[in-house]
C-alpha cells in the first residue's frame, strides 16, 4: 500500500488535503491509504468508496436524500439494506411487494432479485 501524497490530480490542478481522512495506520490527516478494492480506507472500520453514477442517478439520489432528511450515503446504505431483506425473503420463499392498510398485498414486486 502506498501514501497518497501528490498534491495535484490528474487535470494538474491542486488537490488539497481531505483533513478528515485518517488511515488505519495513524498517517497524517490529509494522507490515506489505497484499500485493495479500491477504496480508501478513512477509519478502523470505514470504507470510502468512488462510485461513478449517471445524472440521472445523481439527481434522484439528492432528492431522496432530502424526502429521507439525509445524505447520498444514506439513501444508498438504505437501499442496499433493503435490497439484502429482499433477498433473504426470497430465499426463505417469501414474496416482495407492497401491502395496504387492509394487510392485503396492492402490488407484488417482481423482478428485482
Amino acid at each position: 500500500m502506498s501514501r497518497r501524497n501528490d498534491s495535484r490530480d490528474a487535470s494538474g490542478s491542486k488537490r488539497e488535503p481531505r483533513p478528515d481522512a485518517v488511515s488505519a495506520d495513524g498517517l497524517a490527516p490529509g494522507y490515506a491509504l489505497s484499500h485493495p478494492v479500491g477504496g480508501t480506507v478513512v477509519g478502523d472500520d470505514d470504507v470510502f468508496l468512488c462510485l461513478g453514477v449517471s445524472a440521472e442517478l445523481n439527481t434522484l439520489l439528492d432528492e431522496l436524500a432530502l424526502v429521507v432528511s439525509g445524505t447520498r450515503s444514506d439513501v444508498i446504505r438504505k437501499a442496499i439494506m433493503l435490497l439484502k431483506i429482499a433477498l433473504e425473503a426470497k430465499q426463505a420463499g417469501q414474496k416482495i411487494g407492497i401491502v395496504g392498510n387492509d394487510d392485503c398485498m396492492i402490488t407484488e414486486i417482481e423482478g428485482l432479485l
